[in-house]
This record gives C-alpha cells, structure tokens and sequence, in this order.
C-alpha cells in the first residue's frame, strides 16, 4: 500500500491522488487501506516519512566514497545532477507536498526532513574544519532547494551545476578544503625549516642557511694544488728530494 501511494503520490501530487486510486493499485480493499492508515493525510505522512529515511540513506551512499567532508558536500551536488538527468525526476517530494497544504502531520515531517539534511550538511562542514558550520550548512540547504526546484522549472541539470558551483566558492571562504592536494597555508610555510640553496638543512648554531657559511669548509682546487705534498707518513718532503 505504501509503495502504491509513494507512486502516485509523487507522479501526480497528493491531492491528485485519491485513496480509492491507491487501494486499487495496492489490490486491496479500502477498508483494508482504511485500518492501516485512518485518514488520507495519515497516509501522507506515511509516504513523507518513508521518503525521509531513504532520501538521506542515499545521500549518504552516494556520497560515502569520498574521504574529504568537503568533497562529500560537493558530491550531493553531483547526485542531484544524475538525479535530475532521470526521466522519472518530478521534483522534490517534500516541496511538492507541502505547497500542496496536506496537514500539520504531514507538514511536520516535511519540515523535520530538511531539519534533519541541514543537520548533515553542518556536521560534514564542521568535519571539514569550516569557521560557521551551521551557517554554512544553512546555506548549503538553500542551494540544494534551489536546485531542486530549479532543475523541476527547467527540465534540465544545469541548476546542480550551478548550485555545486556556487557551494565550492562557500566551502572555499569556510576553509573547506574540498581536494585531496591543497596548498601550504602562509602560517605552514612560516612554521617550515630554512632551507639552504642547494636544499640541505641548515647547520646548528649557523646565522645564514646560505653556501659556505660555516667556518670549517672545503678548500677549493686551486688551493689543494698550491700545498706542499705530503709523504704517506704525513711529514714534510725533505729539500731536493723527488716526489714519488
């Protein structure tokens, strides 16, 4: 029965939709419908919860894949796109319902859901190291609404593009990093060890990480060439007496 009037339902609104339509597509009597759920906004409610918990299970899923907070945010954006591509895309359940006013019950459900992803989206924002985290989710819904909609207006995916566009220039001013490769913060670089040109690690106790700065260093060719040979032993070569 309630996937009779998840359906229709969402194929034609819930007030398109009457209880004899669905008893029927359920192949039950309405009486039966009538003892599961007492009233048609009953029903309702039924679908929206249901709705509710399978729509963030797959938000979850389709984003699970990704390590980075950041990158999962953007990837709900990315689900909506192949969402909306399908044929059988008729907006947002929880929107479509309740411009159509079908009870408080329903209504609360409604309004628990987006509740409930905003939740989601501010938590993977705090993850992700973001300075507002529930503003930024906040905003997040927002685009995420505005796609939906969008994307049933026009018949097309563009809006998820464009709303996943808009949430990476958000995510970048929360300092979300949405990339598995960043750049060094200016603080990191400060925090790094001097280098010396050739690379090497600075010396301990030198004032300069540059070339030759040490007191003790290599003597040059030149120099090697114009000290006095030195026998095996280490002494001095005797006056006339021939190197060997």
């Amino acid at each position: 029965m309630l996937a009779a009037a998840d359906r229709l339902f969402y194929e034609h609104g819930v007030r398109g939709v009457g209880v004899d339509a669905i008893a029927d597509a359920a192949g039950v009597t309405k009486r039966t419908l009538y003892y599961h759920f007492p009233t048609k906004e009953a029903l309702v409610a039924a679908y929206l919860d249901a709705r509710d918990g399978a729509t963030r299970l797959l938000i979850e899923d389709s984003v699970s894949r990704h390590s980075l907070p950041g990158a999962r945010l953007l990837a709900v954006f990315d689900h909506l796109e192949r969402w909306f591509a399908t044929p059988d895309y008729g907006g947002c359940p929880f929107n479509n319902a309740v411009a159509e006013h079908p009870g408080p019950e329903a209504e609360t459900i409604a309004r628990r859901h987006k509740e409930a992803v905003a939740g989601w989206l501010s938590d993977q924002a705090e993850l992700g190291g973001a300075r507002s985290p529930k503003k930024l989710g906040a905003q997040l819904l927002v685009l995420v609404d505005g796609a939906l909609n969008g994307a049933m207006v026009f018949g097309t995916a563009e809006p998820a593009r464009s709303a996943r566009a808009v949430a990476a220039v958000l995510l970048a001013d929360a300092g979300v990093n949405t990339s598995a490769k960043r750049r060094t913060s200016v603080a990191e670089r400060r925090a790094l060890p001097a280098r010396s040109v050739g690379g090497s690690e600075p010396s301990q106790g030198s004032d300069d990480a540059g070339p030759n700065t040490s007191a003790k260093r290599g003597k040059s060719v030149a120099e090697r060439r114009a000290l006095p040979a030195r026998s095996v032993g280490g002494s001095e070569p005797s006056q006339g007496s021939e190197l060997k």
